[in-house]
């Protein structure tokens, strides 16, 4: 697929390389809520706050920064609940934007 992609009402590819290659994530939307599974894009909620900070299983380093800039920007816009496996219990959140300072605050 090239871009992102709606698959089916409401569920989206999106492309989010840096982790590998083909890493994608997949946008939910339902009621003007939206939801961002990241899959491995986002290793601790630190990397959401500061793309800056790279996990070492990135294959592609500079990729995976883009990517996260993107999805730090996407989630704030729309007020995504980001949901991040590797993350501790619950590993779903909201990304804040207070004074210049991002903060991922668990739901």
């Amino acid at each position: 697929m090239e871009g992102e992609t709606e698959l089916i009402p409401g569920v989206k590819f999106w492309p989010t390389p840096g982790h590998t290659a083909d890493h994608a994530s997949i946008v939910l939307s339902s009621g003007g809520e939206t939801a961002i599974y990241t899959g491995d894009l986002v290793h601790h909620a630190v990397q959401v706050e500061r793309p800056a900070w790279i996990a070492a299983f990135d294959i592609l380093p500079l990729m995976s920064l883009e990517s996260k800039k993107k999805l730090a920007e996407r989630a704030l816009r729309e007020n995504a609940l980001l949901i991040c496996v590797h993350n501790p219990f619950p590993g779903t959140g909201r990304l804040t934007e207070r004074d210049g300072r991002r903060t991922f605050v668990p739901a």
